[in-house]
């Protein structure tokens, strides 16, 4: 089967599912509950060491690649930081600047205010999901 498109549709007629396309095993399409889009996008970004934040004390990676294109962005970022290094650090992520394709993270090391890092494993996880 191939290029097949449809939709579960509730007692009122708004679609609960789709399904784009179906191609063998692999189903293209979005989960909408009660006609709202509740599909989400995740994803991994790497960090590593940073040799200075500047004077704010935050390291900001802007531009970070959604990986398609959303609709909109009435979205919500949620993230966390990890590592597979054996330290202390303490760390706070935000995120602005969110567009329909990318969006830009902050991070700040708490235990040392202003202050760098040298953990090379640090990295992002994060997913976006409807507000």
């Amino acid at each position: 089967m191939s290029n097949i498109k449809f939709q579960c549709l509730n007692e009122s007629g708004s679609p609960i599912f789709q399904v784009d396309t179906l191609t063998g095993t692999n189903i293209t399409g979005k989960l909408l509950i009660n006609g709202a889009d509740a599909s989400t996008i995740s994803g991994r970004t790497t960090i590593g060491s940073v040799a200075t934040t500047g004077n704010t004390g935050v390291y900001t990676i802007s531009n970070i690649s959604i990986g398609q294109t959303m609709a909109n962005t009435n979205y919500k970022i949620i993230g966390n930081l990890t590592s597979t290094t054996n330290n202390t650090n303490v760390y706070v992520v935000t995120f602005n600047n969110l567009t329909t394709t990318t969006f830009s993270a902050n991070v700040m090391r708490l235990d040392n205010l202003y202050g760098a890092w040298t953990d090379s494993n640090l990295a992002l996880s994060w997913i976006i999901i409807p507000s």
